[in-house]
């Protein structure tokens, strides 16, 4: 009987052994993520809450009362999931979690702001009750697992609480092994709660979203070294803007992006350091594809990010709001979707749950590649556009940047001033519309060597700066000072006379600067004859 139970135990063992990790992890998931596969790891979540105490949130001064310091500052609350290894203290989440997560007295109205947010914007309502106490697949007061983990921050849509939203697809990449963080959308003061659409709404979400990104790196699971930023609707801009100023920024994903309609350039190209030059980090966009994208698209924008290595991926039978967690709900509990049916006829609530599911992989795929360095993930992503509907990927590679202010020094100093001068031409060439030499920046270098007392280096660079803007007043002006503190003051004398000659045509000129800088130079002159 003993050899008898302990050979019935071995076939037991043996029948758990076979089952692959795949089976293992579907029997884990919840209603909400489909047919999506889980990875290696358990989902943690948890809720930080930080004050941003260098800007103001409360309103200090009330009409007729009197001035009331913030002392606290912006509330910021962070939503974080996490590669984790579940223990005995780790309780499975539901949905009423990410909607009020609880948290500090402090935060109480933030909480309450968000909530109230939920039931208003929710497509829902009649579900409310069973949505919310739908079990989630992620686990609060979960230990982390062992190692540090790329960091993937979210910008969610116009007003959007940001947790809700993107909660499937968090899970999703938590469970492959990142770590995901995102803040909800508040408005400037804690009496105008609601994010609008201006330039300064845009600015101040990425200022968030910067300010929770600082908060993260810190932590022991999350490699800093390891950066990407993802975005739906107006939160692709954001997007956007954080990586083109954060260069430590790799890879940058909007999801049905509003950069991207037509004669909304201007709320992406109005912002501080929007620079597309500066754009380095790999660039993904997806979104549905439209009837007419001539008339409704224009990603002319996204597409001069020249040295940035560049995806546009359209899936058909979409429309914006399946770009969210929605599209899981709506497809679990059976919702209508109501007007915005019209907008793509062939969009159904299988399409949307379809597309979501497709969308949470093309990300993976792209993180997999341009964060974790794994070469299948470019492949995989081929495969999985393929298999969504109607879907299509165009790739654009990266140009390489040409050199800074500094390395065009280095290229002077080793290679000569002929090899800097056909660089700035070929560069030229094949990128007509960039700017290859920034006459401020290379000019601020130059006049940083001259404090250095490296003065042929200084005049080296100033003579790219003139070779590059030949019309340039102040370029021949700066170039003078380069001679003059190298104590050649015939060569001096030249660009003098130079910057004199093109004066009257520099178009960078009031008449009033060109009036003034021809008595200037004329000075300069003077004090340097023989």
């Amino acid at each position: 009987m003993r050899k008898l139970y302990i050979a019935a135990l071995s076939v037991i063992l043996l029948a758990f052994a076979c089952i692959t990790p795949t089976e293992a992890q579907q029997k884990s998931q919840t209603p909400f993520w489909g047919r999506l596969t889980a990875g290696p790891y358990a989902v943690g979540f948890r809720t930080i809450y930080e004050f941003d105490r260098t800007r103001t949130w409360r309103v200090t001064r009330g009409y007729e009362k009197p001035f009331a310091p913030d002392l606290n500052g912006r509330p910021i609350r962070i939503s974080v999931w996490y590669p984790a290894v579940p223990d005995a203290r780790a309780q499975q989440l539901r949905f009423e979690n990410y909607v009020n997560p609880g948290g500090p007295k402090e935060f109480n109205e933030l909480n309450t702001i968000m909530e109230l947010r939920e039931k208003v914007s929710s497509v829902y309502h009649d579900h409310w009750a069973d949505v919310l106490k739908t079990p989630v697949n992620a686990y609060s007061n979960a230990p982390p697992a062992m190692g540090r983990f790329p960091l993937a921050l979210y910008a969610g849509s116009l007003n959007s609480t940001s947790t809700t939203t993107v909660f499937v697809l968090a899970e999703f990449l938590a469970s492959h092994g990142y770590v995901v963080a995102t803040v909800p959308l508040l408005g400037p003061t804690n009496e105008n709660t609601e994010q609008g659409r201006t330039p300064s709404d845009r600015e101040r979400a990425v200022e968030d979203l910067e300010f929770a990104w600082s908060v993260i790196r810190t932590q022991p699971s999350v490699d800093e070294t390891k950066v990407g930023v993802f975005g739906k609707s107006l939160g692709g801009i954001e997007a956007i803007i954080l990586a083109m100023r954060n260069a430590n920024v790799s890879a940058v994903i909007g999801l049905d992006a509003t950069y991207g309609f037509k004669g909304n350039e201007k709320v992406m190209a109005e912002l501080p350091d929007y620079a597309p030059r500066k754009m380095r980090a790999a660039f993904l966009d997806i979104r549905r594809d439209w009837d007419d994208p001539a008339s409704v698209l224009n990603l002319s924008a996204e597409h001069a990010f020249h040295y940035s290595d560049r995806s546009f991926v359209t899936i058909k039978n979409m429309n914006h709001f399946d770009f969210d967690s929605d599209a899981m709900i709506a497809f679990e509990f059976h919702l209508p979707f109501g007007p915005t049916e019209m907008a793509n006829p062939g969009r159904t609530r299988e399409t949307a749950y379809r597309g979501y599911q497709s969308v949470c992989q093309m990300v993976l795929d792209f993180f997999d590649e341009k964060l974790k360095g794994d070469r299948s993930g470019a492949e995989r992503l081929r495969t999985d556009v393929a298999r969504a509907d109607g879907g299509v990927l165009k790739h654009e590679d990266a140009l390489t940047p040409p050199p800074s202010g500094a390395e065009f020094v280095t290229i002077i100093s080793g290679r000569g001033f002929d090899a800097a001068t056909a660089l700035v031409d070929r560069y030229r060439r094949e990128i007509p519309d960039e700017m290859v030499v920034d006459q401020n920046e290379f000019g601020n270098v130059g006049y940083r060597l001259i404090a250095e007392r490296r003065f042929q280096e200084a005049i080296a660079i100033m003579r790219l700066v003139v070779y590059a803007y030949p019309d340039s007043a102040n370029a021949a002006d700066s170039l003078a000072d380069a001679y003059i503190a190298a104590g050649q003051n015939d060569l001096a004398r030249v660009a003098l006379q130079q910057s004199l000659k093109v004066i009257p045509h520099d178009s960078s000129l009031s008449e009033a600067n060109k009036q003034w800088m021809m008595k200037f130079e004329q000075t300069k002159l003077d004090q340097l004859k023989p």
